[in-house]
């Protein structure tokens, strides 16, 4: 099942509903983004008879009816009600709003309101999702009001989220990590606006999807108050639309944060895609938000080199589609296989005609060459860089050691201190000009979480060890003593310090499979949470005595859920839908995951379906803080394993180097940031050309009314003075003719011409009927 797919027949049907092939559809900047993400331009052409951004200097002036979907900030609003300002612009209009409120009740952080402090300037107002304010603003525009349905607004509920591959989507809210675990530094309005934006991206997925879902959360403060909110939006939505009857299909919508895996973002993952991400971003152009990726690479042509590019998507590389989430080894069997193949394909094509040879290398041919030699272009220079550096085994085995260390147990625990010396030492000159500062930033990391923090005098130590930039000594100490705002202290006030977090250290969710192969021991702390979920495996106390002892072998770690400590570490909002597991033959099957019992699978798990149909069972993930490239193609493998289709959310999606940044941003002044909620509240004047394109709808509407007048006059008063001119001149010469004497004084003559006068005057008023007669018709 495609979520690219349902969002995009949703957004078909309904410009078919409102009868669109007569209607002019009008977008702004945030809303015509996600609408032709879903179809191209000219294909919305097909479904109306103009497509145009509300302030686009090429919109159309013609009238009929109209289609708005608008975005609720205030800048749209006035573009709009500069639309209705000066006369009715069309005769019928569809107004819809991006939600950007939701409205919640006294009691929705599960706390009986202790906590309810959430509070957000843009109230819920009506259905429409639009503030007190912003309706009020609307309510002084009679023609608006008068056009749209007497001043009812809809409410968009299905383009909250952008879909950026089958079953991955975005709430669009960069920054994101600054905008949680910061805002007493940024402002309590970021934190609100984010946590609108991903209830609603939630919401909008469940709409699609129709379901009911049964949510369940990561208990730390952020998916707390995201899985109370989502529970009570989901209520709302359908008690108020008793028309639709949701499925109860016992999937679960599980909603966690960045904190629950502060471990994976900073690991080397084995895949196509990953190490892609991982290794060249220097070589690929991008910019945060799109999610459109483009590789440059160079090829040998009879005309000599020539510079290509390699567009990393999931909509129109199908080559992409196949190998970004397999391992880097298969993918590399794969591209050759196909290069190969390309290139017997293309000794085919030499031996026919000219006329024959550019028929058949134009479009399919040609599209298949580019992306084929493109991927073996981009797998050869990983290749290469793989084969050429010692650094990326050094790193991914020091990676492995750690996260062995952290949860395994003793037969596994390898020392690690004199790898990260050899990683980090300068006078290696194989490696040093290898590892650069973002590979040895992670390797500290990973470091000081395994050793429960570390002093500030030995991080100030490594840095001048093995960074050439002494000065960047004090940007890397404030690095460190940011996570303070995930609430972990990776500083230690002294070396004797046993527990530095007190109350709350980074919980090793993750797990370790006891293998010598060092990469294939890792799996993360989402993907391993996220797998039990699946099979419901996953009771609400995670924590049993084994994990203590892990957890307590003195390295890191620790996360509520003792025996003594009653914290629920995965809990419903809602009672738990499955009874105890009292069969001790489950118990036995499923080891090591909790003292609490394993709950019953659902029933539909019994027979899972091979298919990818909307009837698979599904599973909805939210990770709010964002994830990396590596981590969402972790998502998808996992897939595979569980025999279901996995939809996962998240508020943005970045790469390492990013997330290291916006974790050394935290405290950076607001104004430094291009921060989503400030370009959305940013005023903008109407530009003069929207203006000027109502005005001129304006001029036509008195034009034609004028007309309309001089035709209803001419109805109504029947005289010749009403007449157009050709038919006044017409109708004055034969008065004049009749009206002239005549020129013989012969009786007979006169009689005849008396006569004639007669006939002349009747056809002359059967004309003069006959053109009324046509005026009216065409009236």
């Amino acid at each position: 099942m495609s979520l690219y797919e349902l969002q995009r027949e949703r957004l078909i049907n309904t410009l078919k509903e409102a009868n669109a092939t007569s209607k002019h559809v009008i977008t702004d900047d945030l809303t015509d983004s996600i609408v032709t993400s879903l179809i191209p331009k000219n294909e919305i052409l097909i479904h109306c008879y103009t497509y145009n951004k509300i302030d686009s200097i090429e919109r159309s002036t013609g009238q009929g009816s109209a289609l708005y979907f608008l975005s609720a900030n205030d800048y749209s609003i006035d573009c709009l009600l500069t639309d209705f300002k000066y006369c009715k612009r069309y005769e019928y209009a569809i107004i819809a709003f991006m939600s950007n409120s939701i409205k919640y009740t006294s009691n929705t952080n599960g706390d009986n309101g202790k906590n309810n402090s959430y509070q957000n300037p843009n109230e819920f107002a009506d259905e429409s999702g639009l503030s007190p304010s912003q309706l009020k603003k609307l309510s002084t525009c009679k023609n608006l009001l008068e056009v749209a349905s007497n001043g009812r607004f809809e409410m968009i509920d299905f383009l909250n989220l952008r879909t950026i591959d089958q079953r991955i989507f975005v709430s669009d809210s960069h920054y994101s990590i600054p905008c949680y675990f910061n805002y007493e530094n940024l402002g309590y309005d970021l934190y609100n606006y984010q946590v609108v934006k991903a209830v609603n991206s939630m919401l909008t997925l469940c709409i699609l999807t129709n379901e009911y879902p049964i949510i369940r959360y990561y208990n730390s403060k952020i998916s707390k108050e995201l899985a109370f909110k989502l529970q009570n939006a989901i209520d709302q939505y359908y008690a108020q639309n008793t028309n639709i009857e949701p499925n109860f299909n016992k999937t679960i919508f599980f909603i966690t944060d960045r904190t629950m895996d502060l471990i994976s973002p900073f690991y080397y993952y084995q895949t196509y895609k990953s190490l892609t991400f991982d290794f060249i971003p220097d070589l690929m152009t991008k910019h945060r938000g799109d999610y459109d990726y483009i590789y440059k690479y160079e090829v040998e042509t009879g005309t000599g080199t020539e510079t290509k590019t390699l567009i990393l998507n999931s909509t129109d590389d199908k080559f992409w589609n196949e190998l970004k989430n397999k391992m880097f080894s298969d993918a590399v069997t794969i591209i050759k296989r196909y290069y190969h193949e390309l290139l017997e394909e293309n000794k085919g094509y030499e031996q026919v005609t000219d006329l024959r040879h550019a028929a058949l290398t134009t479009d399919d041919f040609a599209l298949k060459k580019q992306l084929i030699v493109g991927h073996f272009k981009l797998i050869n220079k990983l290749t290469q860089m793989i084969g050429n550096s010692p650094k990326i085994s050094d790193m991914m085995v020091f990676e492995s050691k750690i996260c062995s260390n952290i949860i395994s147990s003793k037969e596994l625990y390898e020392p690690v201190t004199d790898d990260l010396i050899d990683i980090l030492n300068p006078n290696n000159k194989q490696q040093q000009q290898d590892v650069d500062i973002s590979d040895k930033m992670r390797m500290l990391i990973l470091y000081a979480i395994y050793r429960g923090g570390i002093i500030e005098s030995d991080i100030r130590k490594l840095c001048f060890f093995g960074i050439e930039d002494k000065s960047k000594a004090d940007s890397i100490i404030e690095f460190f003593k940011n996570f303070q705002k995930f609430g972990f202290n990776l500083i230690k006030p002294d070396p004797r310090s046993k527990s530095v977090n007190p109350g709350k250290k980074i919980s090793p969710y993750h797990s370790i499979s006891n293998t010598d192969v060092y990469t294939e021991r890792y799996t993360s702390g989402l993907i391993n949470i996220i797998g039990k979920i699946a099979f419901n495996r996953l009771p609400e106390y995670y924590s049993n005595a084994n994990m203590k002892q892990d957890r307590d072998h003195g390295n890191g770690g620790g996360g509520g859920g003792h025996d003594s400590d009653p914290h629920i570490e995965f809990p419903y909002t809602k009672i738990s839908p499955f009874d105890d597991a009292t069969d001790t033959s489950i118990l036995q099957s499923y080891p090591g995951n909790g003292n609490a019992a394993p709950r019953r699978r659902p029933k539909w798990t019994a027979k899972p379906s091979d298919n990818y149909d909307i009837n698979r069972p599904k599973m909805f993930v939210f990770v709010a803080g964002g994830l990396t490239q590596s981590e969402i193609t972790e998502f998808s493998r996992l897939e595979e394993k569980v025999n279901k289709n996995i939809f996962v959310g998240t508020d943005e999606i970045y790469s390492t180097n990013d997330l290291i940044g916006d974790i050394r941003l935290m405290d950076s002044p607001r104004d430094d940031l291009e921060l989503p909620l400030d370009k959305f509240l940013e005023h903008r004047d109407v530009p003069q050309h929207v203006i000027d394109n109502a005005q001129k709808v304006k001029a036509r509407q008195d034009q034609a009314a004028s007309r309309k007048k001089q035709h209803e006059q001419l109805l109504a008063s029947g005289s010749n003075a009403s007449l157009p001119l050709s038919s006044q001149q017409s109708y004055s010469q034969n008065s004049s003719r009749m009206n002239s004497p005549p020129q013989s004084s012969d009786s007979h003559k006169h009689k005849s011409s008396s006569s004639k006068k007669t006939d002349k005057e009747e056809s002359k008023t059967k004309s003069k009927k006959k053109f009324f007669s046509k005026i009216k018709k065409i009236l």
